[in-house]
């Protein structure tokens, strides 16, 4: 579904728009099962576009009006039964429109609205996009959490799942693309109609409508059509047969998971322009942000994290579409089962599970739950706005962590043939979290209330340690010790596995066996470890079956510390490293000491997949320097990165990784000479072409330093490169100047020209802050708070709303914003989502600052 995990991915408005789970739960108690048949007029180079949705519906008991969600231009004529209405009401504002029902009895109705709609710019609701690489124009809609209604009248909330049976009219060029397969296509005067064939049941959010001149491509052979589409300007860099070849082994593997076959015919993939997140799972017919269509040669990760991707909203169409949640409040339940059968599905691509679920997993996800704005997994979701603001690392990455633990706990093959039956019971229709427990407790025969209680309605991570004494070479007296989190005492129950490593013959450190535990309170005798030879490293929960934090005892870290280079399992690294990460969080470790261990062991990597694991430590220990120590450390270890980039395989994935390292390192020397080298051509990489993408980075770099070459050679380049990523960068590049002025310009520009979409304001925010002059943000803290409470904030729909609050953070003042926020969170000036916001922002500064600025320390 909504897989940025860091961007706050909200979809409602921020004022009247806000659908209650109140207001649903009442209308689905009046309104049965609605059929639609919806048609839409599109004429290209329109603001605007013209439908209708005729709704037959079921009145279950008899009211004086229905509210309808809608949000377009205009309602232009309302029928009930074939009776023309005009005493309805509508507000734009507001989303809905008022329908007085005629004395009517209870049973079938029909009702049919007339109406205009306008285009979106913001990636809500029916979306136009311009290619200004060739001027054609393309559309496409995105609906979750509650934006059916701004393309079309509807009931727009997930339990009332209906049939949809689509018309459209539009240039004979263009290319629709719905949730069935076309049925008929009639050539008209001035354009072509298409109709589509009925769907089978579902929610409104799960609609999708494509059009536009999109290239495509197609696999008619596999036992459910495939189609993979994108606009015609980035068609050259498609790479279907690789994306058909993960579809086809992911069907492969759900089909068999789930003993249940794809229940939706066909299957696209479309990559769409300007989209706000990382995928959506429209039935029968996925969207995907274009950012995973491959301007540049893909190294491994990039693929592997858009398997992942492709992967998880597949998951969707069983676990999502096929059974659907009745309210948002099981949003977490939806998309932490999509990413835990990603990560299970990844197997069928060969990788591990292991492998697989680090792709999305990591330190973040303890971070987050550590965090005053975390909450627990069962949510209360009392709106739309509410629903908008949990797409984070709770509902994702946690949630994923703790699905994992559950099966550990009940075992893998229990765990599967309860959702097997889940889905079997709960098809086209929508259920519950308690119907998906009840259908575990039903296979496994237990009960899962108080799991269900300790692990979903509490927040924050708990921590492991194991405590045991060595007699005569052996393990004593070996305990599991668990201790609550900051925010909540629960201690709850866990399994996991223990690792006992020893050195082998080549000075490796390998595994020598596992042991199963379950723990639970505050300690747990552990005599399935008496007894066995002491490892040199034990290591809790190695194979991270486990939502918990681990730490190793004296022994084995100070072994890890001095021996790391000794570790060639990859797993093993990835969670000996998140143990340090994690220590360097809680302060029991000198970032300093652990980022001369992420570089020095980065050094010693041989492999694409290892340097990129290694990387992501390095750059977290980078995060905590000052930034004079980054500028300095980066000259001190640019010469060894300069020399690897050369001594790399021209056209490599290393060379690719390098090359990484290479530019952001450069970006921070005090002589631009090799980065104005690289551009002009005076140096080169064979096997490294330096295309548009590339010579934006550099760009970028250059005129952020004040190089007025620089700001030359990007207008040039900006008349050459006419995609809409170089012309995004044509927008934002003469503001990255270090200029006050531009910052203030930036600052407005964002705030309120109404005329930019939300990919050109996101462009534009990332040149406000020049962390090389945080001395002239200063007076914009107290603007920045003014803006919150000002009404054209809160005028804003909230999708624009929390980025701009998001872009626009003042962390750059660090102290002086740290004081500043707390005495506004303080006086309670604003709530809900936003509030949220603030304190998470508040708690990552607070605890970055403690990081960066603690005396040295050991361990």
């Amino acid at each position: 579904m909504r897989l940025t995990l860091l961007l706050l991915i909200c979809t409602g408005l921020f004022g009247q728009d806000n659908q209650t789970q109140t207001f649903a739960n009442e209308r689905s108690q009046t309104v049965g099962q609605p059929n639609y048949q919806l048609f839409f007029a599109f004429e290209p180079g329109q603001e605007n576009y013209t439908g209708s949705s005729q709704i037959d519906l079921e009145l279950l008991h008899t009211t004086p009006e229905l509210i309808i969600d809608f949000s377009g231009k205009s309602v232009d004529q309302v029928f009930w039964d074939d009776q023309a209405l005009s005493d309805f009401r509508f507000s734009a504002e507001n989303g809905v429109i008022h329908i007085p029902i005629p004395s009517s009895p209870t049973g079938s109705h029909q009702l049919k609205i007339v109406y205009t709609g306008t285009f979106s710019r913001n990636g809500a609701g029916l979306h136009r996009f311009v290619d200004p690489q060739d001027g054609l124009e393309y559309l496409y809609t995105d609906f979750e959490p509650q934006d059916a209604h701004r393309a079309f009248p509807c009931f727009d909330q997930p339990d009332l799942k209906a049939t949809y049976q689509v018309t459209v009219d539009s240039p004979h060029d263009w290319v629709v693309v719905s949730n069935t397969p076309e049925i008929s296509n009639i050539r008209q005067e001035g354009n072509t109609r298409r109709q589509f064939a009925k769907t089978l049941p579902f929610s409104t959010y799960l609609f999708q409508l494509t059009a536009g001149p999109y290239a495509s491509w197609h696999d008619a052979n596999f036992r459910y059509p495939l189609g993979i589409y994108c606009r015609q300007s980035l068609a050259s860099y498609m790479d279907p047969e690789v994306i058909f070849e993960t579809t086809r082994k992911g069907f492969d593997f759900f089909d068999n998971y789930f003993q249940s076959p794809y229940p939706f015919g066909k299957y696209d993939q479309l990559f769409v322009p300007e989209f706000n997140s990382g995928a959506m799972e429209n039935v029968g017919a996925v969207t995907f942000n274009e950012s995973y269509v491959f301007r540049n040669t893909p190294a491994l990760d990039r693929i592997r994290r858009r398997d992942a991707t492709i992967l998880h909203e597949m998951a969707h169409m069983w676990f999502g579409d096929l059974v659907t949640m009745r309210w948002w409040n099981d949003l977490w339940l939806n998309e932490s089962f999509a990413s835990n059968m990603s990560s299970r599905a990844m197997t069928a691509l060969g990788l591990t599970e292991f492998e697989a679920s680090q792709i999305t997993g990591g330190s973040y996800i303890f971070k987050a739950d550590q965090n005053p704005s975390s909450h627990p997994i069962l949510a209360d979701v009392p709106d739309i706005q509410t629903a908008a603001s949990i797409f984070d690392s709770i509902t994702y990455g946690k949630g994923e962590r703790v699905l994992y633990q559950l099966a550990f706990y009940l075992g893998e093959d229990v765990f599967r043939d309860g959702v097997r039956y889940y889905l079997k019971t709960h098809a086209y229709q929508n259920a519950t979290f308690q119907d998906f427990i009840g259908s575990l407790e039903t296979v496994s025969k237990k009960s899962l209330e108080g799991w269900r209680k300790a692990w979903l309605e509490t927040r924050d991570v708990n921590a492991l340690h194991i405590e045991f004494a060595i007699k005569d070479g052996k393990i004593a007296n070996a305990a599991a010790i668990q201790t609550p989190g900051v925010f909540d005492p629960t201690l709850r129950p866990h399994a996991c596995e223990i690792g006992l490593y020893d050195v082998d013959k080549q000075g490796h450190l390998v595994l020598r066996e596992s042991v199963r535990i379950a723990y639970d309170g505050a300690n747990t005798a552990l005599s399935a470890l008496n007894g066995k030879p002491a490892p040199t490293v034990l290591i809790p929960n190695f194979n991270d079956r486990d939502y918990v934090k681990s730490f190793l005892d004296p022994q084995s870290l100070l072994w890890v510390q001095n021996h790391l280079a000794q570790i060639k399992d990859a797993n093993t690294q990835a969670i000996l490293w998140r143990i340090l990460n994690d220590m360097v969080w809680e302060m029991k470790l000198d970032p300093k000491t652990f980022l001369d261990l992420a570089w020095k062991n980065l050094l010693l990597q041989e492999t694409f997949s290892d340097c990129q694991a290694m990387s992501s430590h390095f750059w977290s220990g980078n995060s905590y320097l000052k930034r004079a120590e980054r500028k300095t450390f980066s000259r001190q270890i640019w010469p060894e990165i300069d020399v690897r980039l050369k001594q790399q395989e021209p056209g490599s994935d290393l060379q690719q990784f390098w090359y990484r390292l290479w530019l952001s390192t450069a970006s921070e020397l005090e002589s631009l000479t090799p980065l104005k080298d690289l551009y002009t051509g005076t140096t080169h990489f064979e096997g490294l072409e330096m295309n548009a993408d590339r010579k934006w980075e550099i760009l970028e770099s250059l005129v952020e330093r004040g190089d007025k070459e620089a700001l030359e050679w990007a207008k040039n380049l900006s008349n050459e490169d006419k995609s809409q990523s170089g012309q995004l960068n044509a927008l934002a590049i003469p503001y990255t100047v270090p200029d006050p002025n531009k910052k203030a310009e930036v600052w407005q520009k964002v705030l309120s020209d109404t005329s930019l979409s939300l990919y050109e304001k996101r462009a534009l925010s990332g040149t406000f802050f020049n962390y090389d002059h945080p001395e002239w943000y200063g007076d914009y803290i107290s603007q920045y708070f003014l803006v919150l409470q000002s009404e054209a904030f809160q005028e804003m729909p909230w999708h624009v709303a929390s980025r701009w609050a998001q872009y626009f953070f003042p962390s750059i003042c660090e102290g002086q914003t740290v004081e500043a926020t707390e005495a506004f969170l303080k006086n309670k000036a604003v709530s809900g989502p936003l509030y949220k916001e603030l304190q998470s922002r508040l708690f990552y500064l607070k605890r970055y600052l403690a990081i960066k600025n603690q005396e040295p320390h050991g361990t």
